[in-house]
């Protein structure tokens, strides 16, 4: 299942695991940086962005071998779980700076600096340092209030521990959209539209070219798509990106199964983007275009080639 939300500063993108993918081998900077998106970001359980230090970032790349990634992950999961409430607030605002000599910390306790002092001065410091601690007490509430909001928030705003996300950008001139629910030039010539949805060639170029992409990059992976839903194809920065784990599989170039498989993925989502009854009717269409001879190659030798 794909889930599209968006907050104030980010749209969401929450997906299900699969556990015979790694999720950074697919979803990472150069897959991103490869079909054109910015600023993305991947985050696997509890994702907090403005909290790094409780961000697992999916999509840095492994420095060390898989046996020691994976070790790694489970000290850094166990030693999580340990952590109390008092290193978290540290690890979020930082650790108690020393006197910069023209400002003092928040919780400085003078009330031992003057111990020389007659006992009248004494007195009002000991005032002095109560109301100080008062001041003290109401601002650590206050953050302490503030972190909690981000660790007990409902189950439901929870992605879980078989779900990751996809942060992307808030940009107001180009939303995030699902192919799903997207509705296109309804006020082109007719002529030009393939479908009732308002799909053109050129939409449908583009959009096959993104899609062609993507399937090339699995491919040189070991990976290919056994499905493309429409629900799974997003509209973002101009462009097309499948999200959607649970469909990738591993690839074998020299499976006939598999070849068959990922040709069929991509056909039935053509036929469903258009809103065609076959592919056949689509390209009555599109005759003697380059998407027509592309689809036809995909069609007949399941070969991806796009000239």
């Amino acid at each position: 299942m794909v889930q599209l939300v968006n907050n104030e500063n980010s749209y969401r993108i929450i997906m299900d695991k699969n556990t015979n993918v790694k999720v950074r081998d697919v979803y990472n900077r150069i897959f991103f940086s490869a079909i054109g998106l910015d600023g993305i970001r991947i985050y696997g359980k509890d994702p907090m962005p403005d909290i790094k230090d409780d961000v697992i970032e999916l999509s840095e790349s492994e420095s060390e071998s898989e046996s020691e990634s994976e070790s790694e992950s489970e000290s850094e999961s166990e030693s999580e779980s340990e952590e109390d409430y008092d290193e978290r607030i540290i690890r979020t605002f930082g650790n108690e700076q020393p006197d910069s000599g023209y400002s003092k910390l928040p919780l400085y306790n003078n009330s031992n600096e003057n111990d020389d002092s007659d006992s009248e001065e004494d007195g009002v410091e000991e005032k002095d340092v109560e109301k100080a601690d008062k001041k003290d007490e109401g601002m650590y509430n206050f953050l302490g209030d503030y972190v909690l909001k981000y660790f007990n928030r409902d189950d439901d705003s929870k992605p879980n521990e078989n779900t990751f996300e996809v942060h992307i950008p808030l940009d107001v001139q180009n939303p995030v959209i699902s192919l799903e629910n997207i509705t296109l030039l309804d006020d082109t010539n007719s002529l030009l539209v393939l479908s009732q949805n308002g799909i053109t060639y050129k939409i449908l170029e583009r959009i096959v070219q993104d899609i062609y992409q993507q399937i090339v990059y699995l491919s040189d992976l070991g990976y290919f798509y056994t499905s493309i839903e429409l629900s799974s194809v997003f509209f973002i920065q101009n462009r097309y990106a499948v999200f959607d784990s649970t469909v990738i599989s591993k690839f074998d170039d020299k499976n006939a199964e598999d070849l068959n498989k990922r040709k069929d993925a991509f056909i039935n989502f053509i036929i469903h983007l258009t809103q065609n009854d076959t592919i056949e009717n689509l390209l009555e269409k599109i005759q003697h275009t380059d998407i027509f001879y592309f689809i036809k190659r995909v069609q007949e030798n399941s070969i991806f080639v796009m000239v």
